[in-house]
């Protein structure tokens, strides 16, 4: 069971959050992951432990490459724990296979002549179709499965 704590500090080492902006919880394995928004990371907590672990981006290191991120705001994960991020800055979704810190851009970024415009989110149905708000562009866009 997670207890409440308050975190005055903001920072880059696992054991404090900036700016965290989305949450998944993985209800089966107590793991909660957080779109660590301002470490352009996203962290994987255990119910109970004092730090976190990095499963998504380079504390500290935005970019737009593979391995990195750039204000991650809406993750996810399917039935088998590969994780979708909502990359903000970079107006793209990426897809991580599960325990895999490189990923692959499956939507926006004109992936596939596709372009978003303030993703702020992504979430799955339950036939792994991916749906994104688009903040910019007034709208929620449904990306068919993989």
């Amino acid at each position: 069971m997670f207890t409440q704590e308050d975190v005055t500090c903001m920072g880059l080492t696992t054991n404090l959050l900036y700016s965290p902006a989305g949450l998944y919880y993985d209800e089966a394995n107590q793991d909660l992951y957080i779109a660590n928004n301002g470490a352009s990371t996203v962290v994987k907590w255990k119910a109970g432990a004092s730090n976190g672990t990095i499963v998504a981006g380079v504390s500290g290191s935005v970019g737009s490459s593979t391995n990195k991120l750039n204000g991650p705001t809406g993750i996810t994960l399917d039935q088998w724990k590969n994780l979708y991020v909502n990359d903000r800055g970079n107006n793209r979704i990426q897809f991580f296979c599960h325990g895999s810190l490189t990923g692959v851009t499956i939507a926006g970024n004109g992936t596939g002549g596709t372009l978003l415009v303030g993703p702020y989110d992504v979430k799955l149905d339950s036939q792994q179709n991916v749906y994104v708000p688009e903040y910019g562009a007034n709208r929620v866009i449904k990306f068919a499965k993989l």
